[in-house]
């Protein structure tokens, strides 16, 4: 059974208004975000990502009027991230999506294929660390060599290094810096790194 579509009383027009009954008010007060299409039944704040790398985009249903300081909000991402990126929601213009605050984003901090939570700060999307498989992620540091060469500074020396289909994988010394990943293709060919492993 379809959501009631609640109409006014007419007398005069000879029209009768909804009916509430006890099934809908139980259902209003254990109503669930599921999305589904029946009374009590509240609207998800999720959709599939439609847009492109670096500019989301998702159509929520029902669509979302405007910009909701507060809002959270989930999308599945198609494309990951090359740098900073934007979020249009149903056509209401792109917002930028930044972390930490006001930090753009970098290659990385979007996967292909995750399930991103962001919150609408009244200006800017906020991704929260913990949706950030990157840099936001203080467990690890992902970026380019040169970024990865000014992480490193103040990490005293490394541990040990692991190398794995294209992904290197530092262990620093000062457990404060996080592990340091390195995609195969800015570090080089593994031939290239130093004999830290072990």
């Amino acid at each position: 059974m379809a959501k009631t579509i609640f109409i006014d009383e007419d007398p005069a027009g000879g029209v009768l208004g909804t009916k509430i009954d006890a099934d809908f008010l139980n259902a209003l007060n254990n109503q669930r975000h599921t999305g589904l299409d029946f009374d009590g039944a509240g609207a998800l704040d999720y959709a599939p990502d439609t847009g492109a790398a670096n500019a989301y985009a998702m159509a929520l249903t029902p669509a979302l009027p405007a910009y909701i300081t507060g809002l959270p909000l989930w999308f599945k991402a198609v494309n990951a991230n090359t740098g900073a990126a934007t979020l249009d929601i149903n056509g209401l213009g792109p917002i930028a999506i930044k972390k930490s605050g006001a930090a753009d984003l970098v290659s990385g901090d979007i996967l292909a294929g995750q399930m991103v939570c962001l919150v609408y700060d009244g200006v800017n999307f906020q991704m929260p660390a913990t949706s950030a498989p990157g840099t936001s992620n203080p467990a690890s540091f992902r970026g380019t060599l040169a970024e990865i060469q000014a992480a490193a500074i103040g990490a005293g020396c490394f541990t040990a290094y692991d190398y794995e289909h294209g992904t290197v994988y530092f262990y620093p010394g000062d457990p404060a810096v996080g592990i340091i990943v390195i995609g195969g293709a800015a570090a080089g060919p593994e031939a290239d790194l130093p004999e830290m492993k072990g």
